[in-house]
């Protein structure tokens, strides 16, 4: 049979695009794959000008010398030549005859390294015919040991050349190497360059140059071969550095942690496992890690065995025996296949491969999707290389490779991870062995990406609905927008329709959500509800937001809602708002209306429309001399029906002057409030167009010192932080004005500073005060944190308040309820807070106004516990404790008990547990909560089933725990 012969080419200099001939014969592999063989052929007619190497056996039989033609042959040219393995010297040959008829196993030989240089016409060919015997040279003398070479550079060798050796690796790994361009070297791995094909040239009958052996001689026997710096060793078995990023015999789960639980599917951090077809890369360099060379008289044909590893671009494929095909890039592998890729892997008996597409096909297959912990094993699994893969009577779980709790089986199924799903045909969910679900299609998420279909359907039962079942449909309209039908079904009330439309833009996002019954069975009537929400980015100062809200009736919350906040609403905002922020300045518009679904509430508690609402607010340092300029002017036209309304506009100018240093700081400040109304439907007797002024004069200062200080042997700072804030407002007659916003601000430690006392214009506090107040903190040194915080602080009145927001009101106490604070990490994982107001005004031994006392805990594992309890003036006496408590890895429990105590009412109830593993969760609920004023309260069971990397059957219990429990979050990790 005749073989095809390949020439390499080499620089002779950094830069050089002279070329030389190596006389060898190339194995033709796909793209540009070219595994060299030195020595199996004598040299070739080469073009006239171009110099040419001559490579030899030496006479220990164990080394090459190769030597430019005419070169003189001395201890410089020579010293690279020892200590180099012959290479293929276990194949037999005929003496002066080319390779036998039959493929052998040979050692495979090291490549030399050809960086790229212009192709050498192919040589002429002429008869073969045996060279005459040529009498073998004195052995070179050795050179010494030079560091290792990281790429080929054959001119920064002496005229002898040669290449150094990598150093013997104690990793064991195939030792044969093979690489195209472009590929990254494995260890020391020398690169040759993609040759054209051209046909063998019989071998010159010249004699050959003085001092070199007869290369036509017969090989002798195969000797063991120390590493040299002048010689290339490929010793059968012999270890070589691994593959980048690939571990030799490689196992499918290597790298996965089946201990530690994935992200979990649906929530905010869920992974994109996909990668893009558009990011595959077809094509590029390869490179061939192997034990053994099978020789083939095919030049389109290279077949590899032991320990073979072929790596292109992300991926990379092991097996006992690889062959390719340099025409149509085919890989065979057999025995022990395995091949990966960053987003999966393939493990089978037997596999095709194709380098050119990336597409695989594998026989008896198991496979693992590393980023979610999926997998499972198939009779027959392709790859198709362009991010789909498809199984047959296959198998599919995230469950470690020693449990299969739970299992979806199927006769066939598609993961599609360029569209980030997985559409299964004639599958059945198994959990603990027990059938539970069958579909004859089934498509199901493999990240957080969207797609049109049925989602995982809710079922509950509740008192006010009776037995709840809603089935969504989600339909992937746009990449910037969907819509969600969601049927509901209740056996108390009848068929809703609920629908969510979301979309998003360059500039906008939003949600629009209406729901509709056309028949409450119980009600007796249509009901219904809708809402919008959008918010747009005109620029990167300009926003706008909208939120409408809709509901047919004042019950529609508390007998179909599902929360405590939506059965306890008494209003529903309608608001549109545009806002534009400067430096140093806003301005504001808006327009709003309530609609109130509480026919309870009288119109005179109602709140009233702003139609519209204008604002505009400066806040001016660097003024003159160091000051600083305030401003806020605000318009307003409000309606009531059945009320007095009108047009108000109020201004507050002022002007101040911060000064101070590290350890204090003053600043006075002046300025003036002025507020004027044209009214409809004004009280009688009382003007259509009242209106007031009146000056303002503060002084705020404070101090800051600090010590050192330790605590449990940590360095620690604390601080002491006194201050002091003086207001002066004059009296004005306000009393004909109405209330259209205006209500007094809770009394906090912070708003012991506020210079008006009442939250909107409609009035103005007089005030001849000082405030008084401490405020100590504790700080950790090493981490900055804060430790401690504790603020304490009264006001002190120099005369009566007479205005108020009804006459009669007047204040003549002498000094304000006594205000403290306290927040506190309290080690570890715990936090604390409390807040007192104390009347020493009120009764013979003063009055607790509000008070609130809470103590939280969570950590990494998920122990959420909350403690609180809320005291407000005669309104609210409430206490609510709740947790979510792991008691071991797959076991945990939930509670809260939300109390009034003014009431003797429980507002809201949760028990229930958690029990799973990593790869699945159930958890089951009983929730009980007040549906509106009333003594009623509404009863329901949820119960959720998770299959991690699949989806949830059942209620959206973690929306409710996060709504119920301060403190909870979706689990995305454990």
């Amino acid at each position: 049979m005749q073989e095809q012969s390949q020439n390499a080419t080499i620089s002779d200099a950094p830069g050089s695009q002279t070329s030389q001939r190596h006389n060898r014969t190339g194995v033709a592999l796909p793209h540009g794959v070219t595994l060299t063989m030195l020595g199996l052929l004598a040299a070739q007619p080469v073009l006239a000008d171009a110099p040419v190497w001559d490579c030899r056996m030496g006479p220990d039989g164990r080394s090459w010398q190769c030597l430019k033609q005419g070169a003189p042959v001395d201890e410089a040219s020579t010293a690279a030549a020892q200590d180099v393995e012959p290479a293929m010297a276990e194949l037999p040959q005929r003496p002066g005859g080319p390779l036998a008829e039959t493929a052998a196993t040979v050692p495979a030989a090291a490549a030399v390294a050809a960086p790229q240089a212009a192709a050498t016409p192919p040589a002429a060919t002429s008869p073969a015919s045996p060279p005459a015997p040529v009498e073998p040279a004195a052995p070179a003398a050795p050179a010494p040991r030079a560091a290792p070479a990281t790429t080929a550079a054959p001119a920064a060798l002496p005229e002898a050349f040669s290449a150094a050796a990598p150093p013997r690796s104690t990793t064991a790994a195939p030792s044969a190497v093979m690489t195209t361009p472009g590929s990254p070297p494995a260890s020391q791995a020398f690169h040759a360059q993609q040759m054209p094909d051209v046909t063998r040239a019989a071998p010159t009958q010249a004699p050959a140059p003085a001092g070199m052996p007869d290369l036509t001689a017969p090989l002798p026997a195969a000797k063991p071969a120390p590493t040299s710096a002048a010689g290339i060793v490929a010793t059968p078995g012999e270890a070589v550095d691994s593959v980048p990023g690939v571990a030799p015999r490689a196992s499918i789960d290597d790298g996965i942690d089946w201990g530690t639980c994935p992200v979990r599917q649906g929530s905010s951090t869920t992974p994109k496992i996909s990668t893009r077809s558009s990011d595959i890369d077809t094509g590029g360099p390869v490179e061939v890690t192997a034990d053994n060379v099978v020789a083939q008289l095919d030049p389109q044909q290279a077949v590899f065995s032991g320990n073979v590893v072929l790596v292109q671009n992300a991926t990379a494929l092991q097996a006992d025996e690889i062959s390719l095909n340099r025409d149509s890039g085919e890989v065979m592998a057999r025995g022990g296949f395995l091949l990966t890729r960053p987003e999966i892997r393939f493990a089978g008996d037997s596999a095709d491969y194709q380098i050119n597409t990336h597409e695989a096909r594998v026989d008896n297959a198991s496979y693992r999707i590393p980023e979610i912990h999926a997998r499972g094993d198939a009779e027959r699994a392709a790859f198709l290389g362009n991010g789909i893969s498809q199984f047959d009577n296959i198998t599919y779980t995230t469950c470690a490779p020693d449990d299969t709790s739970w299992q979806l089986r199927a006769e066939g199924l598609e993961l599609d991870q360029n569209e980030g799903f997985g559409t299964a045909s004639n599958a059945t969910l198994r959990f603990k062995g027990v059938p539970v679900l069958y579909a004859p299609t089934f498509t199901f998420p493999i990240d957080d990406r969207r797609r049109s279909g049925v989602l995982v359907p809710s079922v509950g039962y509740s008192n006010n609905t009776g037995a709840d079942v809603s089935v969504p449909y989600y339909f992937n309209l746009a990449e910037n927008y969907d819509l969600t039908l969601t049927p509901r079904v209740m056996s108390k009330r009848g068929l809703m329709l609920g629908s969510e439309f979301r979309f998003l833009t360059e500039s906008s996002d939003g949600t629009f959500a209406a729901d509709v019954l056309p028949h409450d069975s119980e009600y007796g009537d249509t009901r219904g509800s809708a809402s919008l929400y959008s918010i747009t980015q005109f620029n990167a100062r300009t926003q706008g937001r909208l939120r409408l809200n809709y509901a047919s009736d004042s019950d529609y919350f508390s007998d179909l809602g599902g929360s405590l906040a939506a059965t306890s609403a008494t209003h529903l905002e309608r608001a549109g708002e545009i806002v534009y922020h400067a430096d140093t300045w806003q301005l504001f518009g808006r327009a709003q209306y309530y609609q109130t679904i509480d026919d309870d509430i009288l119109t005179q508690d109602r709140p009233y429309a702003r139609l519209p609402q204008l604002r505009a607010q400066l806040e001016h340092p660097d003024g003159l001399a160091g000051t600083t300029y305030h401003f806020d002017a605000e318009y307003v036209n409000f309606y009531r029906s059945d009320s007095v309304r009108g047009h108000r506009i109020s201004l507050a100018p002022a002007i101040s002057l911060p000064f101070g240093d590290t350890w204090w700081y003053a600043e006075p400040k002046i300025g003036a409030f002025y507020t004027t109304y044209k009214l409809t439907d004004q009280v009688a007797g009382l003007t259509d167009t009242p209106s007031h002024s009146t000056g303002m004069l503060s002084f705020d200062s404070g101090l800051y010192y600090d010590r050192a200080m330790s605590y449990f042997g940590n360095a620690a700072t604390q601080t002491l932080e006194p201050r002091l804030y003086y207001l002066y407002v004059p009296s004005s007659e306000q009393n004909d004005q109405p209330l259209f916003d205006t209500a007094m601000f809770d009394f906090t430690f912070d708003n012991l500073f506020r210079e008006n006392r009442f939250n909107g214009p409609d009035r103005v506090g007089d005030a001849n005060q000082v405030t008084l107040a401490m405020t100590t903190r504790v700080l950790d040194d090493a981490r900055g944190t804060e430790l401690l915080r504790a603020s304490i602080g009264q006001i002190y009145y120099f005369e009566d308040r007479k205005v108020t927001l009804h006459p009669g009101q007047e204040a003549d106490d002498s000094s304000s309820a006594l205000v403290g604070e306290v927040a506190a990490a309290l080690g570890g994982n715990w936090r604390s807070r409390a807040g007192l107001q104390w009347d020493p005004h009120d009764g013979n031994n003063g009055t607790i106004d509000q008070a609130l006392a809470q103590i939280t805990y969570s950590d990494e594992r998920r122990h959420v516990f909350n403690a609180a309890y809320r005291l407000r003036d005669g309104e609210i006496n409430q206490t609510d404790l709740a947790f979510f408590w792991p008691v071991n890895a797959g076991f945990s429990v939930i509670g809260r008990h939300y109390y009034s105590l003014r009431d003797d009412r429980l507002l809201e109830a949760l028990a229930g547990v958690e029990y799973g593993k990593c790869c699945w969760r159930v958890r089951a609920l009983v929730r009980k909560y007040t549906d509106g004023a009333g003594d009623n309260h509404n009863l329901a069971f949820l119960l959720q089933l998770e299959l991690s990397g699949l989806g949830r059957l059942g209620n959206d219990i973690d929306s409710t725990l996060e709504r119920g429990v301060y403190g909870y979050r979706i689990d995305d990790e454990n």
